[in-house]
């Protein structure tokens, strides 16, 4: 699958999973909203985060700079000294949570194993769960995992020689 078919099917999930959220859910926010949209655009691209030179890799890495420094200003907006040490701790944890990636995905393969499956969205939930209601923990694990194995479906089958032309061809 080329990037750009991944980037078109990491975008249609995001919307997709945020649409449906908003017709189920019509309570929620737009932050909620942009969260799970996020979420799911994410989840198809965790598969491919073991090689640092792929724009999966590059996309992921990004998103999270900006969960990075949006969630401690969603969270502590209101009091400007609360919010520099927030920001000073998710510094920590995103260079620490970083480097956990990148030792793990020494390892061959380890995005494509059981445990990485429902790891890795829990992982993107998370913030979910500390910044945003509790109604939208569920949608945003939900669209992310289902982002991780559409991506995960759309690899296998290509592997397989189901794949028929590409979305974009290059």
């Amino acid at each position: 699958m080329g990037s750009t078919s991944q980037h078109a099917l990491a975008v249609g999930i995001g919307v997709g999973a945020a649409l449906i959220s908003y017709y189920l859910l019509p309570n929620l926010d737009w932050v909620a909203l942009i969260f799970i949209g996020f979420s799911g655009f994410v989840g198809v691209h965790l598969p491919n985060i073991q090689q640092p030179s792929s724009s999966s890799y590059w996309m992921v890495r990004l998103v999270s700079i900006l969960a990075a420094i949006g969630i401690p200003f969603i969270a502590y907006m209101y009091r400007p000294s609360d919010l520099l040490i927030a920001w000073l701790a998710t510094y920590l944890l995103f260079q620490g949570a970083w480097w956990i990636v990148d030792r793990i995905s020494l390892y061959r393969d380890y995005t494509h194993s059981l445990s990485a499956i429902i790891g890795l969205p829990a992982v993107i939930t998370l913030p979910a769960y500390i910044s945003l209601d509790t109604l939208a923990v569920l949608p945003v694990f939900l669209a992310s995992s289902t982002g991780y194995i559409v991506q995960l479906l759309t690899e296998q089958r290509k592997r397989v020689g189901l794949e028929t032309r590409e979305l974009f061809p290059k």
